[in-house]
């Protein structure tokens, strides 16, 4: 990815230490990133930042995802090595089992570096990680909304993977703690908290926030039911007499629902549908709006909200673990319950009638996300966290 920033030079130093020791003990083999979904999302977004800052000091990475993905794509173009697979459902895990055993046995891994447990399962029945140190990081713990079976099938596979890792990584205290009242965070023999971050933008998109805007409201994600999109139809008609104009950036199965929604309420002429962009088509997109709107059911820790705080745009959205965790009530942006249409509306009511208090809340957030949001802090925690499970001497200064 073109906009990574190049880490401090006591960064790149601790990090080609690292390197050196790595290829001592591991006879030069790469860190290899598994991840099992390769759409445009946070988790994708993640990878690829991390994976570009990190070989531009020389580690040697390898991303396995799903095959003609867009993750892969982007991979590929920043220079990333990249080997493509069928993550398909979990009847589908043994397979994809045998040819992750065959990659490994291959490339000959330091260290393996798994993504979620899309991912995580089919690891685990190769018993890589036996041989291989593994860290496990979770974007989101997805089955606490489920019940029933699907609920009891997605928390075995989160304690399972848990239990395979020598750490697990969680992108936000919500998750800790969702999976500590869930009885799985004894499954980890290590865990730790790492919060996403993002490399600064590049100067072309934050210019773009500073000129004219052409949308009043941006919603950048996918049409899941994760995210809540058809709620974004009922806001809309809550703000009807005012006619604001709404971007959709994403796609994804809701689509048609949401699309028959809007054109039901006679608000089709309000709403510029994008389609999934890639990132920086997304961020030029929604630098264009004046608020960010994000009425997701859960999160991790969403990278659309940082990325909105980087572009100055005050957020409105729902009050839910890990978003709750970067937006500050009053301050940053306004966080409502997920699924309280007249308390969206009215806040975004209130910033769009008020240019000085969605400056004030914008300049807030853009504050607030350069100050707990370092995306060289982030690699050199990764730096740490890599070393640990090699059990190298390598002096990581904090600050």
């Amino acid at each position: 990815m073109s906009n990574v920033a190049d880490p401090s030079n006591t960064l790149r130093t601790q990090g080609r230490t690292l390197v050196t020791a790595l290829q001592r003990r591991a006879g030069r083999g790469p860190i290899l990133h598994v991840i099992g979904d390769g759409r445009p999302g946070g988790g994708t977004t993640f990878v690829l930042n991390l994976t570009c800052a990190l070989r531009t000091y020389g580690f040697d990475l390898v991303i396995v995802g799903p095959r003609d993905s867009y993750l892969l794509d982007e991979a590929l173009r920043a220079g990333t090595k990249v080997i493509g697979m069928d993550f398909g459902r979990r009847r589908h895990a043994p397979m994809s089992a045998l040819k992750i055993r065959r990659q490994v046995q291959t490339l000959g891994p330091a260290l393996l570096h798994v993504h979620g447990a899309r991912a995580g399962l089919p690891v685990v029945l190769s018993g890589a990680w036996a041989r291989l140190p593994m860290v496990y990081t979770v974007h989101g713990l997805h089955f606490h909304h489920k019940a029933g079976l699907a609920h009891a099938a997605g928390r075995m596979m989160e304690a399972i993977c848990f239990r395979c890792a020598q750490e697990t990584v969680f992108v936000s205290e919500g998750d800790r703690t969702f999976a500590e009242e869930e009885g799985i965070l004894q499954s980890a023999r290590r865990h730790s908290v790492l919060c996403n971050a993002i490399p600064p933008l590049e100067d072309g998109i934050r210019a773009q926030a500073n000129q004219e805007k052409q949308y009043d409201i941006a919603f950048v994600g996918r049409l899941e039911p994760q995210k809540n999109p058809l709620i974004l139809a009922d806001i809309l008609a809550w703000l009807r007499l005012s006619k604001k104009s709404m971007c959709i950036i994403g796609g994804g199965s809701l689509e048609g629902e949401l699309r028959q929604r809007i054109d039901a309420l006679g608000l089709s002429q309000q709403v510029t549908w994008c389609g999934p962009l890639d990132r920086n088509a997304a961020l030029r997109t929604a630098a264009r709006a004046r608020v960010m709107l994000l009425p997701s059911l859960w999160e991790g820790h969403p990278l659309a909200v940082i990325e909105a705080m980087q572009l100055g745009l005050p957020v409105v959205a729902s009050d839910v673990p890990g978003t709750a965790e970067i937006v500050v009530d009053g301050e940053t942006g306004y966080l409502v319950p997920s699924t309280d249409v007249a308390a969206y509306a009215t806040r975004i009511q209130a910033l769009l009638a008020d240019d000085r208090l969605r400056k004030r809340l914008g300049q807030a957030g853009a504050g607030r996300a350069r100050k707990l949001f370092s995306f060289d802090d982030h690699v050199r925690r990764h730096v740490e966290l890599y070393a640990r499970h090699f059990r190298l001497d390598v002096e990581c200064q904090h600050g």
